[in-house]
């Protein structure tokens, strides 16, 4: 048995990647259209998960597979866990379409998460182990006009600060394609009239769960 995704997201995490997508329902003509949550109306995420304790996937297996690719996972089960609902493991991860998606703003549009006005419940930095219990999803994608993307100095990490639903944010940066492109063109670090987010939930740390843009991606 094997279902599909539209992968949104291959960032880092823990020594390996997070990788994340919204799952696809393959027609018999093999054309694919979006599953959607059938009580919210979203677009259904996934994220395949690895059988260690923070489910990162391994980097020679994640290297495979780019953003905005169509990945078939095999042998799915669900792993949901409170605000990591999104979870499953698999067997395998097989890239098997890398450019049927062009990331023009009409496809990417069909998208975005229109649900929710705060992200991940709160208009903080991150989420508290309480309340990332209580919680139901843990990735989503923004539209977010006018972002700015600028180097903390203090911590020398990029980081991104834009406005969805009339809330102002700042998330540290975990896409590792667009962190390579500022690292060999540091005048990426600006102002954006539209850029498209993958916004994730990270697991615990310190206390914390922290929000982290895992995808940026500038339409066509």
């Amino acid at each position: 048995m094997s279902i599909y995704m539209l992968c949104m997201a291959n960032s880092y995490k823990c020594g390996g990647r997070c990788i994340a997508g919204i799952q696809l329902n393959k027609l018999h003509n093999g054309n694919f259209t979006i599953v959607k949550d059938s009580n919210t109306k979203r677009p259904k995420w996934v994220r395949p998960i690895s059988h260690n304790d923070t489910g990162e996937i391994p980097n020679q297996e994640a290297c495979r597979i780019p953003v905005l690719a169509v990945v078939e996972i095999t042998n799915p089960q669900p792993q949901p866990s409170t605000s990591h609902s999104e979870d499953i493991y698999y067997e395998k991860l097989i890239c098997i379409d890398d450019s049927f998606v062009k990331p023009t703003m009409a496809t990417l549009d069909l998208l975005i998460d229109t649900q929710h006005k705060l992200i991940f419940g709160n208009r903080g930095k991150a989420v508290t182990p309480e309340n990332f219990q209580l919680g139901d999803y843990s990735v989503m994608l923004v539209k977010a006009i006018n972002a700015e993307i600028y180097l903390e100095e203090k911590f020398r990490k990029e980081r991104v600060k834009f406005i969805h639903q009339e809330t102002t944010y700042d998330f540290p940066i975990t896409d590792p394609v667009f962190l390579n492109k500022i690292k060999s063109n540091p005048s990426l670090n600006k102002t954006y009239n539209v850029l498209y987010l993958v916004i994730s939930l990270g697991v615990l740390h310190e206390g914390w769960h922290s929000k982290l843009v895992a995808t940026i991606i500038e339409p066509m």
